[in-house]
């Protein structure tokens, strides 16, 4: 693979000769899509540092302590991820509702 003695490269060869592979990445395809990746990392465990030691919250809950306390700068960044979520979160509570109210139609066209 072209090393030299001490086990080093040598001078234009590398030892990933395919290169990175590609990441099998899952295509946003649609806002719904989006939404769903949103409230997933909204939800997604971390650790704060608190007055009482570390604690474990979701990403959402660390955002709105965030917003409470920190500078300014960090106080709208927490306040855009916050917005964020909620359109994404209230987004997919409509797209829930129309598919119940469609089901609800349906079971009533075939009850007639």
């Amino acid at each position: 693979m072209g090393r030299d003695a001490k086990g080093k490269f040598e001078k234009g060869t590398s030892g990933n000769n395919n290169g990175r592979p590609k990441a099998a990445r899952k295509k946003l395809q649609s806002l719904e899509d989006l939404d769903k990746i949103v409230l997933e990392v909204a939800s997604r465990p971390m650790t704060v540092r608190s007055a009482g030691g570390q604690e474990t919250v979701t990403m959402f809950q660390a955002n709105l302590m965030g917003l409470a306390s920190g500078s300014l700068a960090n106080r709208m960044a927490a306040k855009n991820f916050i917005d964020t979520v909620r359109r994404s979160a209230g987004a997919e509570d409509s797209r829930r509702r129309r598919r119940e109210d469609e089901e609800r139609r349906q079971n009533r066209t075939r009850s007639y």
